[in-house]
């Protein structure tokens, strides 16, 4: 999970601009979370992994925008994380 919440921090800040505060908010962790995520600091053994699979990132920037734009339920979460992880460890293992 630390890889998943770490690649959606760097797809939420990098790419669709949200602010740390906000990628916090939105991830349910703390802002000194997502700092440590997007400096490497925390869970960047398979950020690269999963940022460079198409599918998977797709996926992942697809959960970053609905997030950012507040439009992301408890339940959409929990499924495309569903989803992430079964991709994962089918791509990645």
């Amino acid at each position: 999970m630390p890889a998943v919440r770490a690649a959606l921090s760097i797809i939420m800040i990098n790419d669709l601009n949200a602010s740390i505060y906000d990628t916090a908010k939105a991830l349910g962790i703390t802002p000194a979370a997502v700092s440590n995520y997007i400096s490497g600091k925390r869970g960047s053994e398979l950020v690269d992994k999963l940022l460079s699979n198409d599918k998977i990132r797709y996926e992942l920037e697809d959960l970053a925008k609905k997030l950012a734009k507040k439009e992301a339920s408890h339940d959409d979460i929990i499924e495309f994380l569903c989803k992430i992880c079964k991709d994962v460890k089918c791509k990645i293992e």
